[in-house]
């Protein structure tokens, strides 16, 4: 495989994983809420039933706003195409500066949604990446493919580099030997 098939194909990885993070945060978003509602009776038995449908379709608007915040952070070939690959092939996507940044975000915004309509848990709930399968794609795997490809990528642009290094010295012999 050439560099640019490569890039291609992480180019394509990434934008299933920013497809499934989109996805999973919105999920997030809506679950938690459902379930910080039960869990306060405090709150949700003094709402009438206007009120809830109220709530829930709030809780729907900024899940889909979370989501779409997720995916336009993680759109782009750069950010795919930027990281420093290691060689292991298990390293979170988390690692990523873009995709912490969005898992922080998500975070943000559930916890100020909560607090405002006094929802907040007891204890701190957080995002975790998802590891079940979502519209056929599975977190894991794609991430274990990414690092695959980035380090393969990594690979060839070495070794591109140490042809031309080795032709530029040959080029030099033969001016010298030239001259």
């Amino acid at each position: 495989m050439d560099i640019q098939t490569i890039e291609d194909k992480i180019i394509e990885i990434g934008g299933r994983i920013a497809r499934l993070l989109a996805q999973d945060a919105g999920y997030f978003f809506r679950q938690t809420v459902r379930t910080q509602f039960a869990e306060h009776p405090d709150v949700a038995d003094k709402l009438d039933d206007e009120e809830i449908a109220r709530l829930k379709r709030w809780t729907y608007e900024s899940a889909k706003s979370v989501s779409e915040h997720v995916a336009g952070q993680l759109s782009g070939s750069d950010l795919w195409l930027g990281a420093e690959p290691t060689g292991d092939t298990k390293r979170p996507v988390s690692e990523l500066a873009a995709v912490a940044e969005v898992i922080e975000h998500v975070q943000d915004q559930l916890d100020t949604f909560l607090k405002s309509h006094r929802l907040t848990p007891e204890a701190l709930i957080e995002w975790r990446l998802p590891a079940r399968f979502i519209d056929s794609d599975h977190l894991p795997t794609l991430t274990e493919t990414y690092w695959k490809y980035m380090s393969r990528r990594a690979g060839l642009i070495a070794e591109a580099r140490a042809q031309a290094d080795r032709q530029s010295s040959v080029d030099r012999l033969r001016r010298w030997d030239e001259a």
